[in-house]
């Protein structure tokens, strides 16, 4: 691992393997570029079944041997939570990595996505397991609206060990939910008046 990458926080780590994740993932699509993954691979992630753990999943360890070890992320003393936790993140990457777009918040994602203020607070009130399988969810809706998303933001709600940190992310996505409603709704309220 080089000295950069000792130096990085996890979460800069966490997002700089998410981004290169979509990116090589994305690569899959064009012939003419080297991925190493193929569209198999990323079929395979986004069946993964976080529940069982898939111990036994080799395209997982591969990319957790190539991508995740290196920047000191997942190894083989990692507990069984932070596996569990970086199949997730790989299976929402795999699912919506044509929409990555970083800087693009979730609640702003979702808002714009017209994903439900219902959904949104499921993903919200998540914990463990249930939270692993809403962040999927989210994701795939996303994905099949073409809503661009900073897939990173899942990771760092995922990712989040303690109260503090996991409560800061869901304040920043449901700020950014309703900042961007009420955004729209001024705009959509302002282009009326003008018609009328």
């Amino acid at each position: 691992m080089s000295e950069a990458t000792h130096q990085e926080s996890p979460r800069a780590r966490a997002r700089d393997a998410v981004g290169r994740l979509a990116e090589e993932f994305r690569r899959t699509e064009d012939p003419k570029q080297w991925s190493p993954w193929t569209k198999g691979d990323i079929a395979q992630f986004r069946r993964l079944d976080v529940k069982r753990r898939q111990i036994h999943d080799a395209a997982f360890w591969r990319l957790a041997a190539t991508v995740l070890d290196p920047a000191n992320l997942l190894d083989e003393g990692s507990s069984e939570q932070r596996v569990s936790q970086w199949m997730a993140i790989v299976q929402a990457v795999a699912v919506a990595y044509r929409v990555h777009v970083p800087k693009v918040r979730i609640g702003r994602a979702m808002q714009l996505a017209d994903v439900s203020e219902r959904r949104l607070m499921r993903l919200l009130r998540a914990e463990g397991d249930s939270l692993l399988s809403e962040a999927r969810r989210v994701a795939r809706q996303l994905q099949s609206r073409g809503q661009d998303v900073d897939l990173a933001d899942f990771a760092m709600l995922i990712l989040s060990d303690d109260a503090l940190d996991r409560e800061k992310a869901r304040r920043g996505i449901a700020s950014d939910y309703f900042h961007q409603r009420h955004k729209s709704n001024t705009s959509d309220s302002e282009n009326s008046k003008k018609t009328a």
